[in-house]
Order: structure tokens, then C-alpha cells, then sequence
């Protein structure tokens, strides 16, 4: 996770807006992170069958099959991805039912973020995960971002 870290960490970002994935993609790697990006819901769920990941940054709305579908369908056979996924979308906020989903046990941004916001998300997803617990609290950040933020053009 850092150059003090032993372990190294695998995260996914799935997000349908090629300037946004490959973004969040070199910010990790940038602090050591091993990342697997997708286009999609769809190749999100062929990754998350290949390997198992310590986080999952996955854009609600995207064009085939988005972050709910692919959360709800990688729980199916992994079901220890529970608490490891970042939901991210665009204004307007998503409806009630999205929303209890990430209540119960995940994460959510609202663009644009900053990305470190997203590597923040990350570090307690592996913080808590190390410590054999869940978050106390979900994690829902829709505060404006800070100067500098990715931005979808």
C-alpha cells in the first residue's frame, strides 16, 4: 500500500469514462497499489472471477451493467467482497434503494472527488479488512471537492 507496507494491495476500478479509470489507475499505482480497471459491470465481474480484490472503486452508471448489478452478482460466489467496494456516480443522487445498499456495509463518493478521497476509501477498506471488521459507520462523502478535483468533461 505504501513503500512502509509489506503487502501489496489489488484494487479494481470499474468506470465507463476512459480519463476517470486511467486516473484513478496511476493515483494508486502512484502509492503502490496493484490495479485491474474495467469498462464496465460486465468485465468488473469477469475480474473479480479471476482474483479476489482488496478494493473495488465502481462508478454506479455505466453503459452495460453497472456498480449494483456487479456488486450484487460478485457477492454470489464471493462473498467476502462485503465491505470492499467504492460506489462513485454523478449527480443526482442515486434512489433510496442504492442508497440502503450503501448504508448496510459499503462506501460512496460523489463526483467529481478528488483522488485522493478515493485513495483515502481505500486505505480504511485495507484498515479495516486487516483488522478482521467492518466499518463502524458507512462512509458516504457528498461534500463539494476540493480545488484540483477529477472532473468528468
Amino acid at each position: 500500500m505504501s513503500s512502509s507496507s509489506s503487502r501489496t494491495v489489488f484494487a479494481l476500478v470499474v468506470d465507463d469514462v476512459d480519463m476517470v479509470r486511467e486516473a484513478i489507475r496511476r493515483y494508486l499505482q502512484r502509492h503502490g497499489c496493484r490495479v485491474t480497471t474495467a469498462r464496465d459491470g460486465v468485465e468488473g465481474l469477469e475480474a473479480i472471477r479471476a482474483r479476489a480484490y482488496d478494493a473495488v472503486i465502481a462508478d454506479l452508471r455505466t453503459q452495460r451493467r453497472g456498480a449494483t448489478w456487479l456488486y450484487e452478482q460478485a457477492l454470489m460466489f464471493r462473498p467476502d467482497i462485503r465491505g470492499r467496494f467504492v460506489f462513485c456516480t454523478s449527480p443526482p443522487l442515486p434512489g433510496p434503494a442504492v442508497m440502503s445498499l450503501v448504508a448496510g456495509s459499503e462506501r460512496f463518493l460523489l463526483k467529481p472527488f478528488s483522488l485522493e478521497a478515493i485513495w483515502q476509501q481505500v486505505r480504511e477498506i485495507v484498515a479495516d479488512k486487516g483488522n478482521g471488521r467492518r466499518a463502524s459507520a458507512p462512509r458516504i462523502d457528498v461534500s463539494p471537492p476540493p480545488v484540483g478535483a477529477l472532473r468528468r468533461t
